[in-house]
This record gives structure tokens, sequence and C-alpha cells, in this order.
């Protein structure tokens, strides 16, 4: 590291920021950023579990959507609060920790060292900043993709339970097929290894894109196919536009129905329906007004509220 570090003072100083990087990520990626991670682990899942707990004390069906919005979101601002310590306080942490954490972090503590002894306005100072960071970054952009798919799978789950639905009896959680992918949830409970006798495939996706022609291997024939998503939800980075007619398409040929929230299904059916009377100054429709169509017929006939599925599981499932 150190040699690295002197020769960001050369003309081609660009050339060693790789080599710094790659020596940060050995040590930071995996290692010391997800030491610190774990510090905060204990007090992060009391926290899920109190807003788990006050959402399904409170589940109501018919503001389903609604309830669901606001627990994500509130899932959110849990996760965030950790990565925000992650990407502005890690440095301080390594600062204050510099002897204990040299045996494990030499690298990372003598970068931090070289920092903290010289003049934060060196040009080199600040190329040591910015690589940092950017090892930081990429840290907790991983991260931000993990907590958003288990975020998906965790609001499915905290709907079951509010609508009364039992874990291993009603429905199962990542059913492992004797010949498919695995699904994220099925229904009624059957045993792994075996498809015979459910009813209901669910695959969830949680911010949803073109990535979403991956649930088709979730969703197998033989019982209802659900594709679950956070699209247009406060916490969700995307929305309903982000899935491409293509898939829309596939998904009516294989009768492979959508569960959304509600309020931003409204907003795209509406968006659609205008869409497709539009006109050129010519009078000939737009070029996209066919994909349009497609994608409203797929919103429209296809495409379930959370309270409409959750209504649909409870009558077939709750006993």
């Amino acid at each position: 590291m150190e040699n690295f570090i002197k020769k960001l003072d050369d003309k081609n100083w660009v050339n060693y920021t790789n080599d710094i990087e790659n020596l940060l990520k050995k040590e930071l990626q995996g290692g010391l950023i997800k030491e610190y991670r774990m510090s905060f682990e204990s007090d992060r899942q009391n926290q899920l579990k109190s807003l788990r707990k006050k959402f399904v004390n409170v589940t109501d069906i018919n503001d389903l959507d609604n309830q669901l919005n606001d627990y994500t979101f509130g899932i959110s601002v849990i996760n965030k609060k950790v990565q925000d310590y992650i990407n502005y306080n890690i440095f301080n942490h390594i600062k204050e920790n510099l002897s204990n954490l040299l045996l494990l972090y030499p690298e990372t503590v003598n970068l931090i060292t070289h920092i903290v002894k010289n003049n934060s306005n060196d040009e080199k100072i600040t190329r040591l900043f910015s690589i940092l960071n950017k090892v930081i970054f990429e840290s907790t952009v991983q991260s931000n993709k993990s907590n958003a798919g288990n975020a998906g799978e965790e609001m499915m789950d905290a709907m079951l339970e509010g609508i009364g639905l039992e874990e291993n009896k009603g429905y199962k959680k990542q059913h492992k097929s004797s010949s498919y992918s695995d699904t994220d949830f099925v229904f009624p409970y059957v045993k792994d290894g075996n498809d015979i006798g459910i009813q209901v495939f669910v695959a969830v996706q949680f911010s949803s894109n073109d990535r979403f022609r991956m649930v088709g291997g979730e969703l197998k024939s033989g019982g209802q196919a659900f594709a679950v998503t956070g699209n247009g939800m406060t916490a969700s980075s995307k929305n309903l536009n982000a899935i491409g007619s293509k898939i829309l398409s596939g998904m009516i040929q294989k009768n492979h129905s959508l569960v959304c929230y509600k309020k931003e299904k409204d907003r795209k059916v509406k968006e659609l329906r205008l869409s497709i009377q539009k006109k050129k100054k010519d009078g000939n429709p737009h070029a996209s007004v066919k994909e349009n169509e497609v994608k409203l017929k797929y919103f429209e006939e296809y495409t379930f509220s959370f309270s409409h599925f959750a209504r649909l599981l409870k009558d077939r499932f709750v006993k």
C-alpha cells in the first residue's frame, strides 16, 4: 500500500489507483465493512421485529395496499440508517480503532493513517479519500440490492401472517422443486421435491425491471401463478414503467398474473388509456400504441391489488 500511495504524486498517478482500490476491497468488502455492519445488526433486527408486530396486529385487508406501502417504507428507513453509518462514519470508526484493526486490516489502516497525518487539501490525500469512498459505495450498493430482495419476501410473509395464514401449513417459503428452480412461496404446504398438490405459485421481486422475466422459472404450470412486485411503492426504486411489453406479453401467454400496489396500478392504467388515444400530427396512431395496448390489457385483466390477492388467499387457505 505504501508504495502505491507514494506514486499518487507521479505524473501517471491514475495507473496506481486500481492497485490501491484492490487492496482496500480485499479488506473492506466482506471484511471490515461487514464487521462494522454487524455491530448494528441486533438493534436493526429488534426494530424490524417491532415494526412487523405492529403491522400484523393492525392488518386491515381492505386497506392492505396502503399498509404494506407504509410497512415496506418503514423497513427501508431502518435499513438506510445502517447504510448511513457505513457511508458517513466508517472512516471515523477506523480512525478511532487503528491499533485494534491493524492486525486484520493492515492496508486499510495504512491508508487511513496516511490521510490523518497529512494535509487534507493535498491532491494525493483527496485521491485516497475518493478511492476509499468508491469502495465503500460499491459495498453499500450491493447491500441495498440484498435488502431489496429481502424486503419483497418480508412484505409477502408479513402480509400472510397478517391475514391469518400459517407457515408450513397454509403455505411454504422457498419451495424446492424436483425439476424446476426454487419458488419463493407455494400454497398450500407441500414437501420439497414434490409439486403435486400445489394450487398457487408466487415469485417475489420487490423492484422489478426487465429482469422480471426471471420469475418465469419459478412459476410452474399446474396451478395459479402470481408474480409479486413492489414497483410504485414509496420504498421501491422503480415503478410499473420499468416492466416492458415483451415481458407482459409472455406473462399473458403463460397466464401469469401480477400483484402490485393498487395506487401504482391505477396510475399506470390511466396513463396507458391516454397514450393509446394520442395521434401523430398526420392523424395516424403512434408507433407505441400496439405495445401500450398489450400493457393495458395486462394491467387491466391480469393484475391484482394486494387487497384482492390477500382475499383470494385467505378464502382458499385460511381455515
